[in-house]
């Protein structure tokens, strides 16, 4: 059976060979980049708003807090017509780029840098380490469970992430697995795809969750309940 000459349900496959194990690809390449950019970026962000003294460190974290109040379907016009003008429509810059770190990323790994001693970070400098140094050989060892439970927010987020690669991808071989299970699931040709290849797409979705759960969920706590042992 085929879905508008583009799903065959019996491979799970896009015309083209664009198949279930591409878009995997495609949605964990996403969210892995996204990920790692998020936890490095947030987590420098939140060190310089809670350990450094600058003139309007205090009105900008405001500034950037103020943003989360806005909903994010506000945003969704103008965001495509940037992307339209950067020319980045069926890319995977739009779902990478504007994500590397969010106001609650920043607010997050800000708050847990507040956790650390100032006397460890003075101790450092006294050593001879500058800002990153201190960042990197004082800080983040200590920060440690918040990175982990930031970085499996932000995995979560990115990886069932729907409404920007509904928005800005057109292309079937940039689809990723949440859009990939929608046109599997949409019933275009007017005949339903068989449930056992929805089930083990769907099984397939929710799997890296689940194993990065299970492996990492004592981070994950510790993460959680770090913030209130200060």
């Amino acid at each position: 059976m085929e879905i508008a000459g583009i799903i065959h349900s019996d491979e799970i496959d896009f015309r083209g060979g664009i198949s279930l194990t591409r878009t995997f690809l495609n949605s964990t390449f996403i969210a892995v980049v996204n990920t790692i950019g998020t936890v490095f970026l947030a987590s420098l962000a939140g060190f310089a708003f809670a350990k450094l003294r600058f003139r309007g460190r205090n009105a900008l974290f405001l500034s950037m807090l103020a943003t989360m109040m806005i909903p994010n379907s506000v945003g969704l016009v103008p965001s495509y017509l940037i992307m339209a003008w950067l020319k980045w429509i069926n890319t995977w810059y739009p779902l990478i780029i504007p994500g590397l770190a969010t106001p609650f990323a920043v607010f997050w790994m800000r708050q847990y840098m507040t956790t650390v001693p100032d006397e460890m970070i003075e101790a450092a400098r006294i050593d001879g380490c500058g800002p990153f140094a201190s960042y990197w050989r004082v800080v983040a060892p200590v920060v440690l469970p918040g990175m982990a439970a930031l970085a499996i927010f932000s995995f979560m987020g990115h990886w069932n992430a729907f409404m920007g690669p509904l928005i800005y991808l057109n292309k079937p071989e940039l689809y990723t697995l949440p859009l990939f299970l929608a046109v599997l699931d949409s019933g275009v040709s007017g005949r339903p795809v068989p449930l056992h290849l929805i089930f083990t797409a769907s099984f397939v979705s929710i799997l890296p969750i689940l194993l990065i759960f299970l492996f990492a969920q004592r981070y994950f706590i510790a993460g959680l309940t770090a913030g209130s042992l200060k």
